[in-house]
């Protein structure tokens, strides 16, 4: 079990690397309800920097998917994007309290990375459903890893 990070702490990338999943049921306008799951994916690169991805869903099937290269910075995971609209998007990763928590100042990597009713605000993960991500090879040759590295200056 990790404890809270302390004021002034930051974040281990080692210890949050894994794969957290929760399992909701949701609801449709027109339609039965449906099972859905949400993922992050965290990939330790280095003391300082973690990959993640991370796809929502929510009712009426919207969703949000998000990826990139986040860096460390006291105690929280951030990833910084200039938006085609002209917004920053400067999202959020937070450990404490056993609970992942995602945050979006200004909703703006919401308003792109998002459908209409999904949102980064309100989302965790429990620590404790942390698993070893067991696809690492596949994961590591996928387009949105690749990308990811590209644009974060760390092609491999």
């Amino acid at each position: 079990c990790m404890a809270p990070a302390a004021a002034g702490s930051t974040i281990d990338t080692a210890s949050i690397a894994g794969v957290y999943k929760e399992r909701m049921t949701l609801s449709q306008v027109d339609g039965p309800d449906f099972r859905a799951e949400n993922v992050l994916e965290l990939v330790r690169l280095s003391d300082r920097d973690a990959y993640f991805r991370t796809r929502l869903f929510f009712d009426n099937g919207h969703s949000c998917d998000i990826s990139g290269v986040a860096r460390v910075s006291a105690d929280v995971l951030v990833y910084h994007e200039h938006m085609d609209n002209g917004r920053d998007c400067a999202f959020t990763i937070r450990v404490d309290n056993a609970r992942i928590t995602f945050g979006d100042a200004d909703s703006a990597c919401k308003s792109y990375y998002c459908g209409m009713r999904g949102n980064f605000e309100d989302v965790e993960f429990d620590l404790q459903s942390r698993r070893a991500i067991r696809t690492m090879k596949r994961l590591k040759a996928s387009h949105e890893f690749l990308e990811a590295l590209e644009r974060a200056g760390l092609s491999r």
